[in-house]
């Protein structure tokens, strides 16, 4: 397809047959014809490369491959199309989709019984890591991905792409969950083993991500902007790759951390355009993602802003929250209160901002997302003059002092923009 939008059609139809005709394929294997299983391989090694520079036209082959695999009845394709629609059925997201990304799974695993091939097993783990990655299952994510890479790797010949992605879904699941000392440890390792390899690919996909958040955390600025500026300069203009993506929750993360408000909204609103062209926001976790960092750079810039420009940024903000409440990830809900938090406090409403605080709190906690938590436990903290606050202080210093953080107050402008302000409109 010549566009994203085509792209999405042709999915859709397609999505749609498959749906419709069942995984159904005849038993036993009949014998294939080269020609047949040659095409297959094309549309494999398509739908692979593009994956993580295109995902919609990757999907529109995917699709594709998986038809023709079914019709062939090839085992070990039909096993590797399982695994990639199952991550993108859980990337596309709602309820239903990420139910039948677990019955994908499943029928995939009973398939494996009968394959022994080392890459159709290594992509089962993948298919599992990265669809447990948009079911906001960061440690299973985080595993299966590592398995995969290892057996990529050490078992199967030329498929050092394959085991990249692996490696980068694993850092953002430790992003997401705010493994600072495990991203500490692996991060340096992993893009010193991609430029050694001359692998501008996993490189630039490793500088960037809500993976940085390990190296902003502990005070790293200088090398996370020497890294996002190696991406611009080598990220190739007028081809949205997943590079950019990432570039833009490194950049956006790093601008509030160093108290650039309008450096990081400029940053979002800049590259708005080309992520609605490039159909991240039909994809829940990224869209949830992306509209959470445009709404946290909005209320940044609220708090320094003028009134009148104060009520268009949070009109804007109040938007995206709206948005974000639609979506059924694990972190929406404890997205929009911490969101909400911020809105109160610039409003003068300090009850609001302690009330959201603590939903926030509650729901990163269940989301499994360690940094989320902590900031909004430590801003709650800084709000209560009582014991309450002290002991909820304390316990943020513990963590602070125990995974090298170190700035709290800047940390905090990243994930709780704005709610501060209650404070200081109170005093006032």
């Amino acid at each position: 397809p010549g566009s994203g939008r085509a792209a999405l059609f042709v999915s859709s139809l397609r999505r749609a047959r498959l749906y419709f005709r069942g995984f159904k394929y005849q038993e036993p294997e009949p014998p294939q014809n080269e020609e047949k299983v040659a095409r297959l391989e094309h549309l494999w090694a398509a739908t692979t490369a593009l994956s993580m520079m295109d995902p919609v036209s990757a999907d529109s082959v995917g699709l594709l491959h998986f038809l023709e695999s079914l019709k062939c009845a090839n085992k070990a394709h039909i096993a590797r199309s399982l695994g990639y629609e199952a991550a993108f059925a859980a990337l596309i997201g709602g309820v239903r989709l990420r139910a039948k990304s677990n019955d994908l799974l499943a029928l995939n695993s009973r398939i494996l019984e009968d394959i022994k091939s080392p890459y159709e097993q290594a992509f089962y783990h993948l298919g599992l890591g990265t669809a447990s990655f948009f079911n906001s299952d960061w440690s299973t994510t985080v595993r299966h991905c590592d398995l995969a890479a290892n057996k990529f790797r050490e078992e199967c010949f030329g498929a050092e792409y394959e085991a990249s992605v692996a490696v980068v879904f694993a850092l953002q699941a430790m992003g997401l969950s705010g493994n600072i000392k495990a991203l500490s440890q692996r991060l340096p390792s992993a893009i010193k083993d991609a430029e050694e390899r001359g692998d501008l690919f996993a490189a630039n996909n490793c500088r960037g991500g809500f993976h940085a958040i390990g190296r902003i955390a502990t005070g790293q600025l200088e090398v996370v902007q020497a890294d996002l500026q190696k991406v611009v300069e080598t990220w190739t203009p007028g081809f949205y790759q997943m590079h950019a993506y990432h570039r833009v929750f490194a950049g956006v993360n790093a601008d509030l951390y160093l108290d650039k408000p309008h450096s990081a909204l400029a940053r979002i609103d800049d590259d708005w355009k080309e992520l609605r062209s490039g159909l991240f926001l039909t994809m829940e976790l990224p869209a949830t993602e992306l509209r959470f960092a445009r709404a946290r750079a909005c209320l940044a810039v609220a708090a320094v802003a003028s009134q009148e420009q104060r009520r268009s940024l949070t009109k804007r903000a109040k938007k995206l929250v709206r948005l974000i409440r639609r979506s059924t990830i694990a972190a929406a809900e404890a997205h929009v209160a911490i969101l909400n938090a911020g809105l109160a406090a610039l409003e003068g409403d300090k009850s609001g901002t302690i009330k959201n605080l603590r939903t926030a709190s509650s729901g990163y906690r269940n989301a499994r997302m360690q940094i989320n938590h902590e900031v909004a436990k430590w801003t709650l903290g800084v709000l209560l003059d009582d014991e309450e606050g002290e002991l909820l202080r304390a316990q943020a210093a513990t963590w602070q002092a125990d995974n090298d953080v170190v700035d709290m107050p800047a940390l905090a402008a990243v994930f709780a923009p704005a709610c501060n302000t209650v404070k200081q409109l109170n005093r006032a």
